[in-house]
């Protein structure tokens, strides 16, 4: 699974402690990056949840050109203008 604009990773967590065997949690903003971390390290799935820095629309390859998922998160902030 990947969560694009994870704010606090909450799907991500859920998917988790639902069975997901990983999910990716991505986010332009460094202290959003930081707390999904501390949350991770919290609820001790750190080897489950990699968390990474990623701004839209940078390639996904920015972050593993191996990345692959069955299931894709796509939530922009409200109001957010993308390209």
């Amino acid at each position: 699974m990947v969560d694009f604009f994870c704010g606090t990773g909450a799907m991500s967590f859920e998917a988790v402690s639902r069975g997901a065997h990983s999910c990716v949690c991505l986010d332009h903003a460094s202290s959003v990056v930081d707390y999904v971390l501390q949350v991770a390290r919290m609820f001790q799935v750190e080897n489950k949840v990699l968390v990474k820095r990623w701004r839209y629309p940078e390639p996904l390859s920015s972050i593993d050109d191996r990345l692959k998922a069955d299931i894709l998160i796509w939530d922009p902030p409200y109001g957010a203008v993308l390209p």
